[in-house]
């Protein structure tokens, strides 16, 4: 198991990273971006179209609960560069 609490690859942690990496490269997200209307995104948004997305986690999840330890408003930021 790592551990959630300290920095990823310039992250703030390996769960965030993992996140990062996902909907940045799922074409399924990326549509979905290109259809979204509700600009600007917020941090909860980007929580929800993650979840939507990845119901029981990216598929490097050890399980669902590691999205306790995402950092949302970095993934927000994800989101809105690819925007």
């Amino acid at each position: 198991m790592i551990d959630q609490t300290k920095p990823y690859n310039g992250w703030a942690n390996h769960a965030t990273w993992n996140v990062a990496l996902w909907i940045g490269s799922t074409e399924e997200v990326l549509q979905h971006l290109v259809q979204w209307n509700n600009w600007p995104i917020t941090a909860q948004d980007a929580e929800n179209l993650t979840r939507y997305h990845f119901p029981d986690g990216t598929p490097d999840f050890d399980s669902v609960n590691d999205y306790s330890s995402v950092n949302w408003g970095e993934i927000l930021g994800v989101y809105n560069d690819l925007a």
